[in-house]
């Protein structure tokens, strides 16, 4: 099992086990849009990041501390990315 995959469960105020969602936080260019984007793994590909704000792998470019990452990389709960949309003009 992959360490860097597994979900945490915590007690309501029920008292019934529920999921804790991960957060990363995404500003998306032009324009500086913030979205703040849950997911249920403690880390995530760049590639499903992409496709949950609806970008295929060629059509943004993310960021994380002025570095550009690949479609393979991990992003982790409290990450704060930048998306540069990609334009082209002719």
């Amino acid at each position: 099992m992959n360490p860097g995959l597994k979900t945490t469960l915590t007690l309501n105020p029920y008292n019934s086990l529920e999921v804790v969602k991960k957060t990363i936080k995404v500003a998306i260019y032009p324009g500086g849009r913030i979205r703040l984007i849950e997911f249920r793994k403690s880390r995530v590909s760049v590639s499903r990041l992409l496709k949950e704000l609806n970008y295929g792998i060629y059509a943004a470019v993310v960021v994380k501390d002025g570095v550009p990452l690949t479609e393979d990389d991990l992003i982790s709960d409290g990450d704060e990315l930048e998306v540069y949309e990609v334009t082209s003009t002719g």
